[in-house]
C-alpha cells in the first residue's frame, strides 16, 4: 500500500518525538514505556499513580522528568490538584531543596501548560476526542504520552446502545488506542476499574489472548495487610 503525503509527514513527525525511556523503573517495564505501547492501571490509588506518571513526563530533567507534553483525557472527573503531584515528584530530586521558591512556581506553571487537558462527559464526547487526537498530535510534536483516566467510564452507555460485552468493549477501545499510538509513536497509559476487567465468561483463554494482544503492560495496585503493593510487590510512591 502506497503511503499518502500526510501519512509520510505523520511518520516523520512521529520519529522525532521525545521518548519516555526509563520514566519510572520501579513502576513501568525496563526501558519503558515504549512508543506505541498500552499500559493498564487498575486497583487502589490508580488516579494518583497516573498523575505521578504524568508529573514525571512533564517535569524538567533535573527533577527526574522528561520535559515532554501529555494529553490527559479525563473521563472520571476525579482529577484535581495536579500541582501537588508535581511537587511530590520534584521533592524526590536532590535539586529541589536548593531551588529558589519563585523559580519553582515558574516550573510548575510551565509543567501545567505542558498538559493538554480534555474532559469528556459522554461516550459521544469521548469518540470526538479520539478523533481530535489526530489533529492535536499533528500540531504538538512534543507530546509523548496519552493519559486516560477511566477508560471504562462509558461502558454502560455503550452497552445499552450497542449491546456489547465488556471484553468486546475493551478490545475495541484497545484497538483504537493502539492504532493512534503506533501511528504517532506515543505511549498510552490509562486507568480502568477492576470490576470492568472481570469477564463473566468461562473462556479464560479468550480473555488472556485479548490482554496479550493489546495490552503491553498491566499494573495492579492493591492493599495487603494495610500496605500498598504493585503487581504483588511492596510499593511506595516515593520510590524512584
Amino acid at each position: 500500500m502506497i503511503a499518502t503525503g500526510y501519512q509520510l509527514m505523520v511518520r516523520l513527525k512521529a520519529e522525532k518525538r521525545p521518548q519516555l525511556e526509563n520514566l519510572w523503573p520501579n513502576v513501568l517495564p525496563p526501558g519503558g514505556p515504549m512508543p506505541g505501547s498500552l499500559t493498564e492501571i487498575s486497583g487502589v490509588k490508580d488516579e494518583e499513580l497516573l498523575l505521578k506518571i504524568i508529573a514525571r513526563t512533564v517535569l524538567p530533567e533535573q527533577y527526574g522528568g522528561k520535559s515532554s507534553q501529555v494529553i490527559l483525557v479525563d473521563l472520571n472527573h476525579k482529577i484535581d490538584e495536579i500541582e501537588k503531584y508535581l511537587l511530590d515528584v520534584m521533592s524526590l530530586s536532590e535539586n529541589f531543596s536548593q531551588e529558589d521558591p519563585t523559580l519553582i512556581d515558574d516550573i510548575l506553571w510551565k509543567c501545567l501548560n505542558s498538559i493538554i487537558y480534555i474532559s469528556c462527559y459522554s461516550s459521544e464526547q469521548f469518540d470526538l476526542a479520539l478523533e481530535e487526537l489526530e489533529d492535536i498530535l499533528w500540531d504538538e510534536e512534543n507530546v509523548s504520552l496519552l493519559a486516560i483516566d477511566g477508560l471504562d467510564a462509558f461502558y454502560w452507555d455503550d452497552c445499552y446502545d450497542r449491546l456489547q460485552r465488556m471484553i468486546t468493549h475493551y478490545r475495541k477501545m484497545c484497538q483504537r488506542l493502539q492504532r493512534i499510538c503506533q501511528e504517532h509513536k506515543v505511549c498510552c497509559i490509562y486507568t480502568v476499574e477492576t470490576n470492568y476487567l472481570q469477564h463473566k465468561s468461562n473462556s479464560k483463554a479468550k480473555v488472556s489472548n485479548v490482554y496479550n494482544s493489546f495490552v503491553d503492560f498491566k499494573i495492579k495496585l492493591a492493599l495487603k495487610d494495610g500496605c500498598l503493593h504493585l503487581n504483588d510487590k511492596p510499593f511506595s510512591f516515593d520510590m524512584k
